[in-house]
């Protein structure tokens, strides 16, 4: 048993007992030959520990009946409760927990402690499907005593839509003996579990799966009924043989919602025009635009480390015909590494996108007709700045749509050759961005001015994250907002106006790390001035982006202004 949990560390079962101590090899008389007394000794002393073994676990299950039977003795709530309304806790527990980061383990611990608190709740537990409706298995290659649970869980459902977790155990597999074949080919025990599992298809609501490819192979090609498919979650583990054979051969599945990672798409019978929206990772820029036109409905898509064709150039792109997706709202896209160019935003028009998220050297290389289409952009996402040129930071920001009210900038953490070896001076593209905001809070209706001064002319929102190696220039901050409240002026209303920012809020990496000990983390003077701008209504926040505190209330009782 386990000294740091009531679960066994091999089995995660409070009540399991393994005898190691009797598959410890040893030497033995010969067959045919009369024992030893040392032999007869340990042949005895079996005996009796597999009997007190046996004893033990009828005991353990008595223990536990008792502690149930106790529970419901002990609590007067517990039996005024009508059957009805405890179902429909159990119900809304579900509920909650949709809201929640998923968890294999989380999924199948909830109703296997709730139908072990007294003999009720067991009772109720047992006869209320929807507590049932999440399978969570843990793939480690080995799947004794996991077909009997798969199979009592299964019943309890009743018919009613399932969402399956496979998960796979690495820290097994890697541990076993015979790792990597558990990722290349199913042994004969294998069978009859992924039958089970693959016999429930008809339920399945939510199917999500982080599992070798054999597994894959095998449950796409035995599963002919999905109708109540909406969410296909796909995480396709290392695997040394890939076939040919297309998954779901069988069938073809219409989800709502699709994920795949690692998982080339064309493997995938799916039907992409029900996909609303889609989450596809490591494929290439023509896998991105086959995709985009086979899903007509799509309004959320999000690419994640796009690589790079050997060979492939822009002008392969260049005279290509654009593709114009009119249902996209939300669009996310990350490349695999720093070289690899962003040539979809060549062929790709987005007139009605919402929502724009990308790295800085993204934002850096896309067109501006890729800018001029995105007509009714509102919320603007940019990771991994590092450009230390202030100038073409604001070109490159000039060219986002003027329609964009709410900004997230993320400075990169990532330190420079020179900064790594201590041969120069630590730099934060922060210190360029609050410049930029300050020196453009005056926003130049001028038709003849100069770009400079019309970046985000409508922005009310700025985000900020910062990796903390240099100190916040915050004297730039109060500049950003302009006189907030304040009368404009005659001349400003005909020629300018102020830009409508509300919201400043500053993510910092380091907070108070070892290296700001004794330092203020806002200077007192400029403060003051943040605080009088609160008062007119501004909204300023600062932040430990790693556990949430609050920097600003903090950087206020260190200056004793709290009691002012």
């Amino acid at each position: 048993m386990s000294q740091k949990s009531n679960d066994c560390s091999e089995c995660n079962n409070c009540d399991a007992i393994h005898t190691s101590v009797l598959k410890d090899a040893f030497s033995s008389c010969l067959s045919g030959t009369q024992l030893c007394d040392a032999c007869v000794s340990v042949d005895k002393l079996k005996l009796e520990v597999e009997a007190t073994m046996e004893r033990l676990k009828n005991l353990l299950l008595d223990l536990r009946q008792a502690k149930m039977e106790m529970n419901y003795n002990h609590s007067s709530i517990l039996k005024k409760f009508p059957t009805e309304i405890l179902s429909s806790i159990f119900e809304s527990s579900m509920t909650i927990s949709d809201q929640a980061p998923r968890s294999n383990y989380g999924v199948r611990k909830t109703p296997l402690v709730l139908s072990q608190v007294c003999r009720n709740w067991r009772q109720v537990a047992l006869e209320t499907p929807l507590l049932w409706t999440r399978l969570a298995v843990i793939w480690d290659g080995r799947t004794e005593g996991q077909l009997d649970r798969v199979h009592e869980w299964i019943a309890r459902t009743r018919g009613f839509p399932l969402d399956i977790f496979l998960g796979t155990s690495l820290k097994a597999s890697i541990t076993a003996e015979d790792w990597p074949q558990i990722f290349d080919s199913l042994s004969p025990s294998h069978v009859p579990f992924l039958q089970a599992i693959a016999s429930t298809s008809a339920q399945w609501r939510v199917f999500s799966a982080s599992v070798p490819y054999c597994v894959l192979e095998y449950l796409g090609q035995h599963v002919q009924d999905v109708v109540l498919l909406e969410e296909l979650d796909i995480n396709r583990l290392w695997s040394r043989q890939v076939t040919t054979t297309p998954i779901w051969s069988q069938c073809q599945p219409a989800p709502k919602s699709v994920e795949l990672y690692d998982c080339p798409p064309e493997k995938m019978n799916i039907r992409w025009d029900s996909v609303t929206t889609m989450t596809v990772s490591r494929v290439s820029t023509e896998d991105c635009l086959t995709l985009l036109s086979s899903a007509p409905d799509l309004t959320t898509c999000h690419f994640h480390d796009i690589n790079w064709v050997r060979h492939e150039t822009l002008s392969q792109h260049m005279n290509q015909p654009a593709i114009k997706h009119e249902k996209i709202q939300t669009f996310t896209y990350t490349y695999f590494s720093s070289s690899s160019p962003s040539f979809l935003f060549h062929r790709l028009e987005l007139p009605n996108i919402r929502s724009f998220t990308c790295a800085w050297r993204v934002l850096d290389q896309i067109p501006l007709d890729f800018f001029g289409s995105m007509l009714k952009l509102e919320e603007l996402k940019v990771s991994k700045i590092t450009c230390d040129d202030e100038t073409k930071l604001a070109s490159t920001l000039s060219n986002v749509p003027g329609t964009v009210t709410r900004l997230f900038l993320a400075c990169s953490s990532f330190l420079s050759h020179e900064e790594e070896f201590g041969k120069g001076e630590p730099r934060d593209s922060t210190v360029h961005i609050l410049r930029i905001f300050d020196q453009t809070a005056v926003v130049d209706t001028n038709p003849t001015s100069s770009s400079y001064s019309l970046i985000l002319p409508n922005l009310t929102f700025l985000e900020i994250e910062t990796p903390g190696r240099v100190d916040i220039p915050w004297s730039y901050v109060p500049r950003c907002y302009g006189p907030v409240g304040d009368d404009p002026g005659e001349h400003d209303i005909l020629l300018r106006r102020r830009r409508p920012l509300t919201t400043i809020r500053i993510l910092d990496e380091m907070g108070f790390s070892f290296e700001r000990k004794g330092k203020s983390l806002i200077p007192s003077g400029v403060l003051e001035d943040l605080m009088t701008l609160q008062q007119k209504g501004a909204k300023i926040v600062y932040q430990n982006s790693e556990n949430g505190d609050d920097l600003f209330r903090s950087a206020i009782i260190d200056a004793g202004l709290d009691r002012v």
